[in-house]
């Protein structure tokens, strides 16, 4: 008479490696999209609302992708807890997968590189592109130094308008004191910047 054998319940270190392995696909997903979005698409098409495609355009797409990202910070999270564990003797410390680990870690750091870096990154290697106007003055508008100083020396026009305003004009509005300082040194015209009249002592003629 045969004796059926229990199935051995997967211990929780088991468990987190099923864990990391199962958020690789959609995590590496995640990450490559917003790269794409960050780079590729920002050059052709200008500042881009991260997601903003992706959810409405391709909503299933989007909640795996979103739900893989949320298991590889609890995936990540765990194998940290349980090393720690391990380290100071609460938790016996198992074996990972160095190949699967380094993987999701890689995935999951491209997620948290800051939008500006990567679009520095692409003027830099690209040239400013088709909406260097644009990139120019939504950098003055939100204060960014290095990103303006960037596209002004990879030969951008600094009096260069998109819609009815320049960068000086956007930095003003903003009130970056020293931007607009700055950009007026690189031989602003304060005359295109109306949002500059009055403000900061600025100069009425352009330096």
């Amino acid at each position: 008479m045969k004796v059926s054998k229990l199935k051995k319940e997967p211990s929780l270190s088991d468990q987190i490696r099923i864990l990391v392995v199962a958020a690789i696909p959609g995590t590496a997903v995640a990450a490559l999209r917003l790269v794409y979005e960050e780079t590729i698409l920002t050059w052709h098409e200008g500042d881009q609302m991260l997601g903003f495609t992706t959810v409405h355009v391709y909503t299933p797409l989007y909640l795996l992708m979103l739900a893989s990202v949320c298991m590889a910070h609890i995936a990540l999270l765990s194998v940290l807890a349980v090393s720690v564990g391990g380290w100071f003797k609460w938790l016996r410390t198992p074996r990972w997968n160095k190949s699967a680990l380094l993987s999701l870690c890689l995935c999951t750091a491209l997620l948290w590189v800051p939008y500006h870096i990567w679009k520095r990154a692409t003027i830099a290697v690209k040239g400013p592109g088709p909406q260097a106007a644009q990139s120019l003055i939504d950098a003055a508008a939100d204060g960014d130094s290095p990103t303006v100083e960037l596209l002004l020396a990879r030969g951008v026009p600094v009096d260069t308008m998109h819609g009815y305003s320049t960068a000086l004009d956007a930095a003003c509005a903003g009130d970056h004191t020293k931007l607009a300082r700055f950009l007026l040194s690189k031989g602003a015209d304060v005359r295109l910047a109306p949002d500059c009249i009055g403000k900061f002592a600025l100069p009425l003629t352009p330096q």
